[in-house]
């Protein structure tokens, strides 16, 4: 199973009752303002994320940070069934479940006008030929989700930014399905293996998602809160 759960900023509560002790540590150990909203977003999101996969009360799931960074759910102190990523944007979280082995990895961009020299900085020659074949109305689409696609893979990797995103390609992006999604397929030039995943354009939003093998996309959470 891999499931997906969207949430706003403005639903997470103004207080850190929901939060377990350590959680409030870590909160208390972040300076800036814009950090601190992100931070209890994703986290309320995942807390729930969790919560409606696995039948655990939310209140009983705490979310940790592995030394890489990424994040995992424990339970009492003890790690979960469940694997996840976290990833905000413009106020908007998103967390994907899956079940292990299964090491996911998501992310949410806003779509939005990037300078041409974004491509170049970050973009393989293979990846930006891709944005020019699409149509002119699709180029900031189409640069946000492979941008996007890049995340997602790396997470999933769990090596995140610390990786030149050139070591990731983007070679495959498919056409939104019926239900809205479309295949993604990542190639990591680093390990010399593949990812697939998929991706979604809601709203101003581009979602996408990643794995070793995601042969179909990610489902809604029974309790969705927000549809963008």
């Amino acid at each position: 199973m891999i499931a997906y759960l969207l949430g706003r900023g403005d639903q997470v509560p103004s207080d850190d009752g929901w939060l377990l002790p350590a959680e409030e540590a870590t909160l208390a150990g972040l300076a800036h303002v814009k950090r601190r909203g992100d931070w209890r977003l994703g986290r309320w999101i995942a807390k729930r994320a969790v919560a409606a996969a696995t039948g655990v009360l939310p209140a009983h799931v705490e979310i940790r940070a592995g030394h890489d960074g990424a994040p995992y759910a424990c339970r009492a102190g003890v790690p979960m069934a469940a694997t996840l990523s976290i990833s905000h944007s413009a106020g908007v979280g998103l967390c994907v479940v899956a079940m292990p082995p299964v090491d996911i990895g998501c992310d949410l961009e806003l779509v939005e006008p990037r300078a041409d020299v974004f491509e170049q900085d970050w973009f393989t020659i293979a990846e930006r030929k891709l944005v020019d074949a699409a149509a002119h109305r699709d180029h900031d689409i189409m640069v946000t989700l492979i941008w996007s696609a890049k995340e997602s893979a790396l997470k999933a990797t769990h090596a995140g930014l610390r990786r030149d995103t050139r070591t990731v390609v983007v070679d495959v992006v498919g056409d939104a399905g019926v239900d809205g999604w479309g295949n993604v397929g990542v190639r990591d030039r680093a390990q010399g293996t593949r990812l697939e995943g998929w991706w979604r354009l809601d709203g101003r939003f581009v979602i996408t998602t990643a794995c070793a093998s995601m042969p179909d996309p990610p489902s809604p959470l029974g309790d969705s809160m927000f549809v963008l």
